[in-house]
């Protein structure tokens, strides 16, 4: 819940802090760091069972924590201490020994959410209590001022330097107060503030809120206006959730999208990604899946968007056009270059399979089926997603030479089509919930779903496809998810694949030989939701957004 401002000894270079967690009855690790690293970092104390919510260190050693009652609903009972309802307490620690120097009781009122240490040497602490900050002294446990802040909500994260306070508000606002007084603030379109840093001590910040990551100069620009101008509100790189992504043939470039409609093209070389987006485009409408395609006569990106439009983006004149308009949310595309054919999926369970005509350079359909639809039985899970309305088809790819389909779905099945008509040709059963991406190298298929497993499909003629093993998450992870991308990778065109890469929808990463059955890789590589993965061939070169 909270790590303390660093308490460092230059005597023997260590640094300490106080580690919050709301583990049992709420408890404080004190944890020493050797700053010469010299050794591991060690526990110095554990300060248990006392509802401290939060834990700062003072000058003098001290450890000051905020006691208050749980305030969520169905936690109390778990409790062995209860403070009361709206009360709350401040207790001085000796951390070693354990022994309460000093206790304040704070008037009632609602719960701290927030702590923030004063950044000079004031030994100060700010906390949150509803939309009331109050200003303590970290030796004598007195509120030394306070102030009632303007707008809504719930406030996540606040600075404070000196007798300066920057607070966010739910209604998109950035509030200034200096000594108690509104100094300025800054209205923008952006929704909850979750955390703040500074980025130039007192004049600019660093703002992270459900759009994105913003930079923000809090330097007030008339005395009449309290407000600050909108083009000092600078986005940066994607402003919402990025959702679709594809390489190029070669590697060497990358498109990303996100919720805020834009198309960006990276560049890359072999050891990094350029600092700048190569070229940015606005679709104007939520992107939700991208294709890089490649072919004799040039390359283009289509992305599929949130309201059925189906877009293209040449990269030679930089212009987009609309292809098609399908209705439903389009939810992936995949391009194939050896036959030079596009297919779309969507929310609704269409699959459509557009022909690119090379000498026109144009896309025509060829086809649209309803390929799933919402069919409830006994053997399916049906406690998460949307299965008993919808059907929508979260993944589809080609075979190796482009003459079959796999298409996964909500209704918990993987379909094989023929590619030249659309025909039913197999349906892979086993997985209980909503199935979220497949993939399809040589005689080997891949599928994960919301149900955290992973499994792999063989053949050994090209429509009969049984299970052959399954991969669980659930041992690394140790918290509610659904596993939502994959990918099989192989050393050439013509090899079996040797690796299965797999992303969750809690930011982790797994990779599994498939030769050996044995997991190499799992680790935590994104804090939110990962809404993307892709693999290239010619680099061996593995994305996630």
């Amino acid at each position: 819940m909270h790590i303390s401002t660093p308490r460092i000894d230059q005597s023997n270079n260590t640094l300490t802090v106080a580690v919050s967690s709301e583990h049992g009855n709420c408890r404080v690790y004190i944890i020493s760091f050797d700053l010469t690293l010299q050794r591991r970092p060690v526990f110095e104390s554990i300060v248990d069972g006392q509802l401290n919510f939060f834990g700062e260190l003072n000058e003098q050693g001290h450890l000051v924590t905020v006691r208050q009652d749980s305030g969520k609903e169905g936690y109390q009972s778990s409790r062995t201490l209860t403070m009361g309802e709206e009360r709350m307490e401040l207790s001085m620690i000796d951390y070693q020994t354990k022994e309460t120097i000093k206790h304040v009781e704070l008037p009632p009122g609602k719960g701290c959410t927030v702590v923030v240490r004063n950044r000079f040497d004031q030994n100060q602490m700010a906390l949150s209590r509803g939309r009331t900050i109050q200003v303590v002294d970290l030796t004598t446990l007195n509120v030394l001022w306070s102030v009632e802040c303007q707008g809504s909500g719930l406030i996540k994260d606040m600075l404070f330097d000196g007798d300066l306070l920057v607070v966010p508000s739910s209604s998109s606002e950035i509030l200034v107060y200096r000594s108690g007084n509104l100094e300025s603030k800054m209205k923008f379109q952006h929704g909850l503030v979750y955390a703040m840093k500074w980025a130039v001590i007192n004049q600019r910040i660093w703002i992270y809120d459900e759009s994105g990551l913003h930079n923000v100069s809090i330097v007030p620009h008339a005395v009449d206006d309290v407000t600050t101008k909108e083009e000092d509100y600078r986005l940066m790189f994607h402003e919402l959730t990025c959702c679709g992504l594809d390489f190029n043939d070669d590697g060497t470039m990358l498109a990303c999208g996100d919720f805020m409609g834009n198309l960006m093209i990276w560049s890359m070389s072999d050891d990094h990604i350029g600092e700048l987006p190569y070229w940015k485009e606005i679709l104007g409408v939520p992107v939700r899946s991208l294709a890089w395609t490649g072919c004799p006569s040039g390359s283009f990106i289509m992305a599929g968007l949130m309201d059925g439009s189906l877009m293209r983006f040449d990269i030679e004149t930089k212009q987009s056009t609309v292809v098609d308009s399908l209705g439903d949310a389009i939810t992936v595309i995949q391009w194939h270059r050896d036959t030079n054919t596009l297919l779309v999926g969507t929310t609704g369970g269409h699959l459509c399979l557009y022909n690119y005509d090379i000498q026109l350079n144009t896309l025509s359909l060829a086809w649209k089926r309803l390929m799933h639809e919402p069919v409830v039985s006994d053997q399916q899970d049906i406690r998460f997603g949307s299965i008993g309305h919808f059907a929508e088809i979260w993944s589809a790819c080609f075979n190796d030479d482009g003459s079959q389909v796999a298409t996964c779905s909500e209704d918990q099945t993987t379909v094989l089509w023929r590619r030249s008509d659309g025909e039913r040709l197999h349906t892979l059963r086993g997985h209980s919930m909503a199935v979220t991406c497949v993939d399809w190298r040589r005689n080997t298929i891949a599928t994960c779903a919301d149900d955290q497993t992973i499994r792999l499909w063989s053949s050994k003629n090209d429509n009969t496809f049984e299970e052959a093993h399954l991969f669980r998450t659930t041992g690394d992870v140790g918290e509610w998810h659904t596993v939502t991308y994959l990918a099989l990778t192989r050393p050439s065109p013509v090899s079996q694949p040797k690796k299965v890469i797999c992303a969750t929808q809690n930011g982790w990463i797994f990779i599994w030989d498939i030769n050996s059955m044995e997991k190499v890789y799992a680790r935590r590589v994104h804090l939110g939701s990962i809404e993307g993965l892709r693999w290239n061939a010619r680099k061996n070169r593995v994305c996630t957004e």
